[in-house]
């Protein structure tokens, strides 16, 4: 079977994780797994492959899945993203104002069915992959972070002017 492309999923939930991984190596994806944000940036920081879509929870221990997808469009503008979350539903008024172009909500718990349609509909819509960087993307990373990484390796997260004086 060929591979359909490469998803990182991150949910901090194991049992739910594995079980994401599982569903989409059936339909073809090559899987990277992460328990963490940081794990996930520690991934995509070895990766010099395009990940074809990432799959996030929104709360997360370190991160949450919205400052990590921030983070990750500055190296990767064109990786659309898959939130989801039990604690937020479509009616939340954070999700509806951060589904844009390239981003999508799905509330926990999902049918697996469910799960699958939504992933490809999400892969279907073609990505940005000329250089440009969209627009919604561009005021995302400059509005929502900065990230520095710590000798350590673990990547920090602040809201712009967080750190004081440069």
């Amino acid at each position: 079977m060929q591979t359909r492309g490469l998803i990182l999923v991150v949910d901090d939930e194991e049992p739910l994780r594995v079980m994401l991984g599982a569903l989409l190596r059936m339909n073809g994806f090559r899987v990277l797994l992460a328990g963490t944000s940081n794990d996930a940036l520690r991934i995509c920081a070895r990766l010099t492959r395009p990940i074809n879509l990432l799959i996030t929870d929104i709360q997360l221990p370190e991160l949450s899945g919205f400052d990590l997808a921030a983070v990750l469009a500055i190296q990767r503008p064109a990786m659309p993203v898959l939130f989801i979350s039990g604690a937020f539903t479509e009616q939340d008024p954070e999700i509806r104002t951060r589904m844009t172009a390239g981003r999508d909500f799905l509330a926990k718990p999902f049918a697996p069915g469910v799960f699958a349609k939504k992933v490809e509909s999400i892969l279907a819509v073609p990505q940005n992959v000329g250089g440009a960087e969209p627009v919604h993307l561009r005021l995302s990373v400059l509005d929502a972070v900065e990230a520095r990484v710590t000798e350590s390796g673990n990547v920090m997260v602040a809201r712009p002017g967080v750190w004081g004086a440069r």
